[in-house]
């Protein structure tokens, strides 16, 4: 389901198939190829769907670490975990 969601996205933010790197914006020409994808964006798609969204990627990541975690996908869930803390705001500014 979420990969139809993410090509209904794709074609709403009339962003091109990905074919730099694999992520769930490449096409594909059946479900065994899309099954083969991961469920995240590569580094060139997330910044366009950001973009084009205004969405906070970090607050973003926490809710499907969540969904993840509940689904029992434990690989996704700490890819969306570690890319929530690299995305989150220090507490403290950098000193050198």
């Amino acid at each position: 389901m979420s990969k139809h969601a993410t090509t209904g996205l794709r074609v709403l933010a009339i962003v091109l198939y990905c074919i730099k790197y694999e992520c769930c914006m490449c096409g594909s020409n059946h479900r065994d190829e899309s099954d083969r994808r991961p469920l995240w964006f590569c580094p060139e798609c997330a910044a366009k769907v950001w973009w084009a969204t205004g969405a906070d990627p970090a607050k973003r990541y926490s809710a499907l670490a969540e969904l993840c975690e509940k689904h029992k996908l434990a690989a996704e869930s700490e890819f969306y975990k570690k890319s929530a803390a690299i995305l989150e705001p220090t507490k403290e500014p950098f000193r050198n």
